[in-house]
């Protein structure tokens, strides 16, 4: 786990480096729901919307495959559309295929952490001078996040109270564009599950560096994630 953390800090301190004639502070507000629902021992389906201000929207569908209960698999489809350089509106769209792979450890019986790598294949649309065109450039973008969970007060068996702080790593690679890390975002996220709801809501910071500047995001993130079991269910409407 130390070496995870320190691989970490090591990519934010070298993206802290990286040569910038500007750097730029600006606050946003990213609200979420995500979802999962269990339709059988091995299957259940992913939804996820995401909404930063002045940044990008995100709809995000797929299905997710459990190898055992702490290792699962997930793919499908996301549309997006973001802001530019230009204008703040979201206007630019992007079709985005994507895969995952997550794992989750325990390093006692309270305090657990996971390791998730994500890719996005993306399609979006080109810009060029502050026009955005219906031609589209296709690049890989790798992510790879890690997530401490401690717990900080336990209600009852269905209702605790425990702190997120997670951490991830972006990064671009294709032909297409100039290859090299996208962004680094960073979550400290207070967190109250009650039975199969959870709600995040604390500071993110995204570090995104580009030609001529490194902007910084700082902003509120809340955050809706929900569980759902319909095996049981299921498994009365077929008898």
């Amino acid at each position: 786990m130390r070496g995870i953390w320190s691989v970490v800090l090591f990519l934010i301190f070298s993206i802290s480096k990286l040569p910038a004639q500007t750097v730029e502070h600006e606050g946003e507000f990213w609200g979420a729901y995500i979802s999962s629902i269990r339709v059988t021992e091995k299957w259940a389906v992913w939804n996820d919307f995401h909404w930063a201000t002045t940044s990008f929207f995100v709809s995000r569908h797929g299905l997710t495959y459990f190898f055992s209960p702490n290792l699962s698999a997930s793919g499908g489809y996301a549309w997006v559309t973001t802001a530019t350089s230009f204008s703040e509106k979201l206007i630019r769209d992007e079709h985005r295929p994507w895969g995952q792979v997550v794992g989750n450890f325990w390093l006692s019986e309270e305090v657990s952490y996971q390791l998730r790598f994500r890719y996005d294949a993306r399609f979006r649309q080109k810009i060029e001078g502050q026009e955005v065109l219906q031609d589209r450039l296709f690049y890989n973008r790798l992510r790879f996040m890690a997530t401490l969970r401690i717990p900080v007060h336990t209600i009852n068996s269905q209702t605790n109270v425990q702190l997120r702080i997670m951490d991830e790593i972006l990064y671009n690679a294709g032909g297409q564009i100039d290859n090299g890390i996208d962004q680094n975002r960073l979550y400290i996220l207070p967190t109250f599950t009650y039975r199969n709801l959870s709600v995040l809501a604390g500071y993110h910071w995204r570090l995104i560096p580009s030609s001529g500047r490194t902007l910084n995001r700082h902003g509120l993130s809340f955050w809706v994630i929900h569980n759902m079991d319909f095996r049981k269910r299921i498994n009365e409407n077929w008898q």
